[in-house]
């Protein structure tokens, strides 16, 4: 995926505590993101942090 030119990986899940199911219906939230302006690796540090 890339943003602002640059490439971007976000992580969506981890192996067995994500279902495959949920893995696709993330990324494919995530892809829709940045078509709206919304960079979605920042977004999720923004929201990780405690």
């Amino acid at each position: 995926m890339r943003y602002g030119g640059r490439e971007k990986l976000l992580a969506i899940g981890e192996w067995p505590h994500t279902t495959l199911k949920r893995a696709r219906e993330r990324m494919e939230q995530a892809r829709k993101l940045p078509s709206d302006g919304i960079d979605s690796a920042a977004r999720r540090r923004r929201s990780d942090k405690p």
